[in-house]
């Protein structure tokens, strides 16, 4: 008899009334037996094998031989003992429709999963009662990349809690594969003083697709962050190989003040080597090196937003603070097979803090798109704007800000139309488009709000990136369509 979720156990055990039972169960080694007789034991959990389909057979002697009886005989192999229902496939995936389902996710890797419902997580569990415990992830695969398809199904998992879980690596997932995918998924994640050298809301390493995935704080309090041990704070991923298409960040990642240790902070990755498009953050951050979008760019970041409010800040002298509203550092790849750049982007500015103890010249840089850019060979941030809410949004302290680019260790090339970049101090105020140069322009300074929506939605090159939503979002300034 099958008892759910996952064992199968056999009653009133007798040589006479059969000779074994036995359980053949698929894995990514193939076909495998688990002989019940050579083991006395009167049920097994399949989570101990780590197997999602079985076959049970039952022999009964009949004279010198074993035969199998066909009134216990499975001949349709079992999901539902540690899934919801499906077989992994594409056609038919396994469904999960709860915390348990969603722990045995580890067992099959390279399969197929779809949410049938919203899962949400005992939040209040202790510690040990979290499925994130034993290795910092909700699905516990280190060591496994994730090589399948996971299907949220536009449904959320919710109350994810880091809180006193100690582990080097904190995530939904530690890898998704080249060939794997995880999207259409909501998750609302809650933490106090998270340990993790790396933490991600996603996955620790993505090199395959991350697609319409959104992270959302499940309280209304920040997350925050042990700022000695963190290392790299991201919304999504910590370090992108592959491509984030439509990932959306709302959560808040604050550090605890102790600020000793340059860290990398960003709503979307950390750092990036990828492809990151139509993504965008509204959390507030704060660290060392903190992008709205992105940390460290090697790549490309386009038809992406930042909204949240950014705070860079040293107390260390010679540790540098930088910011960028969706960059915080962009440089060209080692091997030069990637020139970093940022292109179709917007931020809005109600607060940008760049402040540092080092007191020689403009230390800590500040950039309304990118922070600083670093290399011989550069692309120019295009098709860009930024608006600045009010007069004071923007704090220095022994740092420079500019509207567009804080720094760059060669000169960006410029056309008549600024690259089609512009800005718009909506309360006044005065600042340069390049941080550290007043003679460098990057953008054109836009007189109104009306001015900048018609430049965003009529210009040739700028009117088949951005529209003004019907719905009011982003109050009325340009989207993306």
């Amino acid at each position: 008899r099958f008892e759910y979720p996952g064992t199968i156990k056999w009653d009133n055990y007798s040589k006479n009334t059969y000779s074994r039972v036995r359980v053949e169960y698929e894995g990514e080694l193939g076909t495998k037996i688990y002989d019940i007789k050579e083991l006395n034991v009167s049920e097994f959990k399949l989570k101990d094998i780590g197997v999602a389909r079985v076959s049970v057979l039952s022999y009964l002697i009949a004279g010198h031989e074993e035969i199998l009886s066909s009134y216990t005989t499975m001949d349709d192999k079992v999901s539902y003992l540690i899934y919801g229902g499906g077989n992994g496939s594409v056609e038919d995936p396994y469904q999960i429709t709860n915390e348990e389902h969603l722990q045995n996710v580890r067992y099959n890797m390279n399969s197929n999963y779809i949410l049938g419902s919203d899962v949400s997580l005992f939040a209040n569990a202790s510690p040990e009662q979290r499925p994130q415990y034993s290795d910092g992830m909700v699905i516990n695969g280190i060591g496994v990349e994730f090589t399948g398809v996971f299907d949220g199904n536009n449904k959320t998992i919710k109350n994810i809690n880091y809180t006193d879980i100690y582990a080097s690596e904190m995530a939904f997932i530690h890898t998704v594969a080249q060939e794997g995918v995880i999207k259409d998924l909501t998750l609302t994640i809650m933490g106090s003083n998270i340990n993790a050298t790396n933490f991600a809301g996603v996955a620790i390493y993505n090199y395959g697709t991350i697609s319409n995935v959104k992270v959302n704080a499940a309280t209304a309090s920040n997350i925050t962050y042990h700022q000695r041990n963190a290392t790299r704070v991201a919304g999504i991923v910590t370090y992108n190989h592959g491509t984030i298409d439509g990932a959306v960040n709302t959560a808040s990642f604050i550090n605890n003040a102790d600020l000793t240790k340059t860290n990398y902070i960003a709503g979307i990755a950390t750092e990036n080597y990828g492809t990151i498009i139509r993504s965008g953050n509204s959390g507030a951050l704060s660290g060392m090196i903190v992008g709205g979008v992105v940390a460290i760019n090697e790549n490309l970041v386009t038809t992406s937003y930042n909204t949240g409010s950014l705070q860079a800040i040293s107390k260390v002298s010679g540790e540098q603070p930088i910011v960028g509203g969706i960059s915080a550092s962009n440089q060209n790849a080692e091997d030069g097979s990637t020139i970093a750049q940022v292109t179709n982007c917007y931020v809005i500015i109600s607060s940008i803090t760049i402040s540092t103890v080092n007191t020689s010249s403009m230390f800590g840089v500040a950039g309304g798109i990118v922070g600083a850019v670093y290399g011989t060979t550069v692309k120019p941030i295009e098709n860009s704007y930024v608006v600045i809410t009010t007069a004071n949004a923007v704090t220095t302290t022994n740092s420079s800000f500019g509207v567009v680019l804080g720094n760059a260790t060669v000169l960006y090339t410029t056309n008549a139309e600024f690259n089609y970049n512009a800005y718009l101090l909506l309360n006044g105020g005065s600042y340069q488009t390049h941080g550290q140069d007043n003679s460098i322009y990057l953008a054109e300074q836009l007189p109104t709000k009306d001015a900048l929506v018609t430049k965003y939605t009529t210009n040739a090159n700028l009117k088949d990136i951005y529209k003004v939503d019907e719905g009011n979002l982003n109050n009325g300034y340009p989207v993306f369509k």
